[in-house]
Parts: structure tokens; sequence; C-alpha cells
């Protein structure tokens, strides 16, 4: 009897699934912060944090997790470096402009 019965498995994970072979730094876990963190972040109170988030029309999209309100940290740091290029940006364009009128 050479014949093998396929074992039957009910709902649940799936099992023996292959992964693509990924270099280690293109696989990057996600991380989740809250408006607590945010606050940390940029070194302001959380009501501070909450009146950024609302105000701002570059600020990153929220999403809901377990009811609570949360942000990928990824786009908040990209986020934050895009207003750090602007303001350099302004400043150098500033400082360019008060060279050209001396």
């Amino acid at each position: 009897m050479s014949e093998q019965i396929e074992a039957k498995r009910g709902p649940g994970r799936p099992r023996n699934i292959q992964e693509p072979d990924l270099p280690a730094e293109a696989v990057k876990p996600l991380r989740v912060i809250n408006i607590n963190g945010i606050a940390s972040k940029i070194g302001r109170s959380r009501t501070t944090a909450r009146r950024l988030a609302n105000s701002d029309p570059d600020f990153p999209t929220s999403f809901k997790l377990v009811g609570n309100e949360a942000w990928l940290e990824e786009d908040f740091d990209a986020y934050l470096r895009m207003k750090a290029r602007r303001a350099q940006e302004a400043k150098r364009a500033k400082r360019e402009g008060a060279d050209d009128a001396a």
C-alpha cells in the first residue's frame, strides 16, 4: 500500500508558505505610534500634537487600531524630514534674498 491519504485540515492559519527571498534591508517591520509617541518625537504636549495633526494638511493620515488613532512611524518620520527640508530651503532663500539686496 504505497498510496497516501491526504490529511484534511480545517480552517486556520495556512501552513508551509514560502516567503520570497528578499534582502534583509528590504524587509522592515512596520512600527505604529499613537499621539503620545508623536508628542514625544516633537517634544511637545499631546494637546499640541493633536492640534498639529488637525490643522496641518501635510500631516500623515491616521487610522484606527484597536479603537485608537495611530500613525505609521515611517510616515511621521517622512513628514518631519519634509518639514525640516522646507524650513532649510526657506531659510536659504531668505538668506540669498538678503545677500542680493545688500
